[in-house]
């Protein structure tokens, strides 16, 4: 993550901007990885919002200790958000990421759907952390 998100010691939360999030396939095996991780509680979330399928839709998610509910992809529904997650598959984040950007948001995604795209920088923060800009950012 980038100095602005997180402070240097993760420990200290007084110095963490509280973060918008957007967790694309929040249902899934990695989702859920995703979903584990951020109870770890290295982000301050002040809205997670959790997109799944049509037959999750109203469904409840736990993390850091509040329940959110799932919701389902639609036009607009990345706007306000800081950080999206996309843990969904290739054709959901060809369709859909870009939207994300276009919103606002900084961008991770997991799929390998922009892993060829020289427009799209691959990035693995512990070496070369210094290109990670708000876009779309494959992991």
């Amino acid at each position: 993550m980038s100095q602005s998100l997180l402070s240097k010691n993760t420990n200290d939360k007084s110095s963490m901007k509280s973060l918008k999030i957007g967790l694309v396939g929040a249902t899934g095996m990695v989702g859920q990885t995703f979903v584990n991780i951020l109870n770890e509680e290295f982000l301050i979330i002040s809205e997670l919002r959790a997109f799944a399928s049509d037959a999750s839709k109203g469904k409840k998610i736990s993390c850091q200790g509040r329940d959110w509910e799932i919701l389902t992809l639609q036009p607009n529904c990345f706007k306000d958000l800081d950080l999206v997650f996309f843990s969904s598959g290739d054709e959901i984040s060809k369709e859909w990421a870009p939207q994300a950007v276009k919103q606002g948001a900084f961008v991770v995604d997991n799929s390998a759907a922009f892993r060829g795209d020289k427009e799209v920088p691959l990035i693995v923060p512990e070496v070369n952390g210094e290109y990670l800009k708000p876009g779309l950012n494959p992991h």
